[in-house]
């Protein structure tokens, strides 16, 4: 109610929160108090980050994600990011090679544009809105890269592994995951894909918690 709303802003003043929205779960975001902007630092560029968009949970973390995605791309020449979100990563791809990057939240993806174009990356940055668990980029339209990177949610990306698998120009994978579980899965959609995979770097990045983060990159002929 009312009160609530006004207590929530009095305590976002207190603590000097730039930003607090409240959602039920099941509705979207309702802005209580915006006092300033949300503006991580992805590398080369800062972004807008809109409510509810998302963040890796620790910045050291993200740099030896960011580290072990570079690590593993090879002479990529065309790259496709997939669940790109606001760009944790985008923009740091782009510095090796064009990128396609594509999430399902146009808020987000917006706002990885709008950064990109500031940074003096938009003519190597291109983005699309794209919900990739109902409608997984086809292998058809995977053969204009030779390089995919892609870091889905905890559910994984079964759909889109296996259009990826099905591409013949995807030479190279890189894959991030925070579900060990579901990344096994996906992987072995690739290797029986006939992609090769490299030794999986495990990140420690969510304290407290049985939660692990993991990277993995894959490769086939020419990859």
């Amino acid at each position: 109610d009312l009160a609530v709303r006004e207590r929530l802003a009095a305590f976002a003043d207190a603590e000097d929160l730039a930003r607090l929205s409240l959602s039920d779960g099941d509705g979207p975001l309702e802005p209580i108090a915006a006092r300033r902007p949300v503006t991580p630092d992805f590398g080369r560029a800062v972004i807008a980050l809109p409510a509810g968009g998302f963040l890796q949970p620790s910045q050291a973390g993200e740099a030896v994600l960011r580290h072990a995605i570079l690590a593993r791309l090879g002479d990529a020449r065309r790259i496709v990011e997939l669940f790109a979100g606001a760009g944790t990563f985008t923009l740091a791809l782009a510095d090796r090679a064009p990128v396609l990057a594509i999430d399902d939240d146009a808020a987000m993806i917006a706002a990885l544009a709008t950064g990109a174009g500031r940074t003096g990356l938009g003519g190597r940055v291109t983005t699309a809105v794209r919900d990739l668990a109902a409608r997984p980029l086809l292998a058809s339209e995977l053969n204009a890269f030779d390089t995919a990177v892609l870091d889905p949610p905890r559910a994984g990306a079964l759909a889109q592994v296996r259009e990826i698998a099905a591409a013949s120009t995807v030479r190279r994978v890189v894959m991030v995951s925070c579900n060990p579980a579901t990344f096994a899965r996906d992987a072995r959609v690739l290797v029986d894909g006939g992609f090769k995979q490299a030794p999986v770097q495990p990140i420690d990045q969510f304290p407290f918690s049985h939660h692990l983060e993991c990277v993995g990159a894959f490769h086939r002929d020419g990859g």
